[in-house]
């Protein structure tokens, strides 16, 4: 069995059940027990379309400020693999390939291209996987604790042609970006 179809067999196997898949996730409460609620419009991790690293930060981001708790999972465009456990929207776990921890924080900044999945069930983690939410929070350049508030759809207004809103496109290329 190649590589790819291990990690294929992997995120199968954990993503069967309780699932969200794609870049925007689902409200929590809309989760349903043993179903899996994939939009057709949104891309899943069976797709095979690789998202590039915003979107996958953009996706932690949305698990940390809907508070949910579970196991978010990234299988990267060159066949690595990167789990965070949370616990109602707190970073608790953190590994990628080999490394665990801040490590694994730091190496997650790294990402050029990946798919990405979170799944409501919690698996193990090494103890070396161990994070603090604010230092991973300070890491990642997530949003601090008193600021993080989940943003209804009516504050939401993408730029036009732009998985972004006006206001992430600002953080993410400054003021003076291209439209």
């Amino acid at each position: 069995m190649g590589v790819s179809q291990s990690l294929h067999t992997v995120f199968t196997t954990l993503t069967h059940s309780h699932t969200y898949d794609g870049r925007h996730l689902k409200p929590a409460e809309a989760c349903h027990a043993g179903s899996q609620l994939i939009s057709p419009d949104e891309p899943t991790m069976s797709n095979n379309a690789y998202y590039p690293y915003p979107t996958l930060w953009n996706g932690l981001i949305e698990v940390v400020a809907q508070q949910l708790s579970g196991t978010l999972l990234i299988a990267t465009h060159d066949n690595a693999s990167c789990r965070f456990a949370l616990a109602k929207g707190r970073l608790t776990h953190c590994s990628f390939s080999r490394l665990h921890g801040e490590d694994a924080l730091i190496a997650f900044t790294t990402i050029q291209a990946g798919r990405y999945s979170f799944n409501q069930q919690t698996y193990p983690f090494r103890s070396a996987a161990v994070v603090a939410h604010e230092r991973a929070v300070e890491l990642l350049g997530l949003f601090s604790e008193p600021e993080a508030k989940p943003l209804t759809p009516t504050e939401l207004k993408p730029v036009s042609g732009s998985l972004f809103t006006k206001e992430e496109m600002e953080t993410l290329f400054g003021k003076f970006y291209f439209e």
